[in-house]
């Protein structure tokens, strides 16, 4: 069966399409993992087949590598050109980030290297990526507090909170009881716990849930968006996606709408382009540019905002033999539909 469609989405106006990618060279192009019949294997931006199916689980790449399993107990890792730089020998494998990946070995969860050398040891209930040179840590225990490493392994903040999350423009949301507030590099409260829920910064700003509603707080801890929200997301490209009254729109960091609410769904924009959903009980969905134009439409399940030149495309379907089946494809930025699954 042929596993490529090149079907054009259908144009809901005459305009022009968003810019492409520029040329790259092959080593450098990003590649997407795919399905063929209960296999994984890796195309390019264009949907053409640059690692073979062979993998019965793979995940996405990051600094070159990419998470991969031939039987799910055991995982190791493929560079671009598909060779198996690090054995199949952990219970499972994340991405690579500043160089270091979190993998888990008998429950625990430690750190390796691009060999595949276990440079800080299995030895946490829960970890998360590095990020801005730190890592949160669940060091376990009958509390479970969180606190994080550098990448030496040594712990630089000591394990303290109830829940932890990884540092972004150089301050980490951490929860103490109840509250959310953030933390900066070397453990001390910049904003004092007091949100009921808090995301990471981002452009500047953080969404934050105060009395029931979501604003936006500047590291100052000042807030400069009124709490009025039913969600909030972080701001990217200078917009962020809101929902007022059952409806997403999107606003500027002045906290005034540039595209009223009026979709479904969406989480905000990326590479210029924000996917949104028009129609939850015929899962239409719309690309917007940030004129508030739909560029084209599509139905499905779910559609992810555009990463690394595609925007990944989710169909799902429901039967007593199988259970649930996600069928996945890609949206190159032109509208077409460059691989779907079968």
């Amino acid at each position: 069966m042929k596993r490529i469609a090149l079907v054009l989405i259908a144009l809901t106006a005459a305009l022009l399409p968003f810019p492409s990618l520029a040329t790259e060279p092959l080593r450098t192009i990003p590649l997407f993992p795919v399905e063929i019949d209960g296999l994984y294997g890796y195309i390019d931006t264009t949907g053409r087949m640059v690692i073979t199916p062979q993998f019965t689980d793979a995940r996405e790449f990051s600094e070159g590598l990419a998470p991969v399993t031939f039987d799910i107990r055991h995982w190791g890792y493929v560079d671009t050109a598909g060779t198996l730089v690090i054995q199949p020998q952990f219970d499972w494998a994340e991405n690579f980030s500043e160089g270091l990946a979190r993998v888990r070995i008998d429950n625990r969860w430690g750190y390796i290297d691009t060999s595949g050398t276990l440079v800080i040891q299995a030895q946490y209930s829960d970890a998360l990526s590095f990020r801005q040179g730190l890592a949160a840590v669940n060091t376990g225990g009958p509390h479970g507090k969180w606190g994080f490493i550098d990448h030496s392994g040594a712990l630089v903040i000591q394990p303290q909170f109830d829940i932890a999350r990884s540092f972004s423009e150089g301050l980490a949301k951490v929860r103490t009881g109840d509250l959310w507030g953030y933390i900066d590099t070397v453990g001390t409260f910049v904003i004092s716990p007091q949100y009921s829920y808090a995301e990471d910064f981002s452009e500047g700003l953080a969404s934050v849930k105060l009395d029931g509603f979501f604003g936006y707080i500047n590291p100052q801890g000042q807030m400069v968006i009124e709490p009025q929200f039913g969600w909030a997301y972080n701001f990217s490209e200078g917009l962020a996606a809101v929902l007022v009254d059952g409806l997403y729109g999107f606003i500027d960091k002045n906290g005034e709408y540039v595209i009223a609410p009026r979709y479904d769904y969406s989480e905000g924009f990326r590479q210029g382009v924000a996917t949104v959903r028009l129609d939850y009980g015929s899962g239409l969905w719309g690309y917007l540019d940030r004129s508030g134009k739909i560029r084209f439409t599509l139905h499905c399940s779910a559609a992810s905002n555009y990463s690394r030149g595609l925007s990944k495309i989710e169909w799902s379907s429901y039967s007593d033999q199988e259970g649930e089946r996600i069928i996945i494809g890609y949206l190159d930025r032109h509208g077409k539909m460059i691989w779907r699954g079968e």
